[in-house]
């Protein structure tokens, strides 16, 4: 990464030593941090850059945008204004578009990322009974459609905010979703364009759904009669084989199995990645970055991010050693590289495990960059 002066409002760059944990840090490996309140982060590996969403409350040239990072210059780019208080973002897997939820607006603005501007802006439908605007909670690209997307909505006027899952074409939803109240605040696509998976982190439901995306619209097709995660407020990744929460919890969504647990996390992580390529899975807890090792469920190495805070987030694999994640506490977004994982272990035999019956102010740096 090239020691460049980050431009923008906002700008301003830090570089810290990395401290190992089990194994030490990799030599080189370095970390910088990048000054800016963000209330989402994505990674976008055809144009190779990280993109936050600027809340309304940063203030300044940065507020109410989507701003591009170069994470090996550690630069931020020029701003894409987008709407009222942006939050939750999604990419398509081209590189086309990227999709950014509007708190302020209920709706969502689309962005060409080729032109880097906004085009198609859309609402995201009224409460039957209330009246009150819709909001996006989870937005995910359908696979090979990046004018396509699906929806978990929510409001901001009640208890359970959940309402539905929906799918858009473009502006156009498609006329069947999911039922409010109960349902999938969190959603990833499986292994084709046609199967949705989703989990209900707000009520002891702690539902994990299979839904199917056609061109109707989205409907749950399969809910097992027991738990497969709990907790509130997870998230989770599927990375074409295992569904892994933020608990440490993973499980075989086709098999509808518990297959084993990364430990020591229940609720503290605030973000987990996996790297199948690497059999590695990153855990993100306050300034700890775990690695383990994904098939052996052990723990290969940990970086501990020095002035980071405790409320970390949207943790990202970049390149092919880079690690980023924001950081709700200093108003930073953390840049790691030379991240290179360790030599994997056997894999174990894992036989299924027992299921439970159902009855993201003030930042902190160093001033120049240290190779370890």
């Amino acid at each position: 990464m090239a020691g460049n002066t980050v431009r923008g409002v906002r700008g301003g760059w830090c570089v810290a030593a990395v401290v190992g944990g089990v194994g030490g840090a990799a030599a080189g490996q370095t970390v910088r941090s990048v000054a800016v309140e963000a209330n989402d982060l994505v990674w976008e590996p055809w144009s190779g850059r990280l993109f936050a969403s600027v809340p309304s409350a940063a203030g300044g040239g940065l507020a109410d945008s989507v701003v591009p990072i170069d994470p090996w210059a550690g630069v931020l780019e020029a701003p894409i204004p987008v709407g009222v208080n942006p939050n939750i973002l999604a990419v398509s897997d081209n590189g086309q578009y990227l999709y950014a939820g509007l708190d302020g607006e209920a709706a969502i603005q689309r962005v060409d990322l080729a032109s880097r501007t906004p085009d198609l802006h859309f609402g995201l439908g009224i409460h039957p009974f209330s009246g009150s605007l819709m909001h996006a909670e989870d937005i995910e690209v359908v696979p090979g459609s990046p004018e396509s997307i699906v929806v978990s909505r929510r409001n901001f006027s009640g208890s359970p905010r959940h309402e539905g899952v929906a799918v858009f074409d473009g502006a156009v939803q498609r006329p069947i979703t999911t039922p409010r109240h109960t349902g999938s605040n969190r959603i990833e696509f499986g292994n084709d364009p046609s199967t949705l998976y989703g989990y209900n982190n707000e009520a002891t439901d702690f539902g994990f759904r299979t839904m199917r995306v056609d061109s109707n619209g989205v409907e749950t097709v399969f809910e097992p009669p027991f738990w497969l995660f709990v907790g509130f407020e997870l998230d989770f990744v599927f990375d074409g084989q295992w569904a892994i929460a933020t608990s440490g919890q993973v499980i075989d969504p086709v098999a509808s199995v518990s297959v084993g647990e990364f430990w020591p996390f229940g609720p503290k992580a605030g973000s987990v990645v996996s790297d199948p390529a690497n059999d590695a899975v990153f855990f993100l807890a306050g300034n700890v970055i775990s690695i383990y090792d994904r098939d052996g469920f052990v723990l290969r190495d940990t970086i501990v991010v020095p002035g980071a805070s405790s409320h970390t987030f949207d943790l990202w694999r970049w390149g092919a050693d880079g690690l980023a994640f924001r950081d709700a506490g200093t108003d930073r977004v953390w840049l790691v590289n030379g991240v290179m994982v360790p030599a994997p272990h056997a894999a174990l035999v894992l036989a299924p495990v027992a299921v439970l019956r159902r009855t993201r102010r003030s930042p902190v740096c160093g001033g120049s960059a240290t190779a370890l």
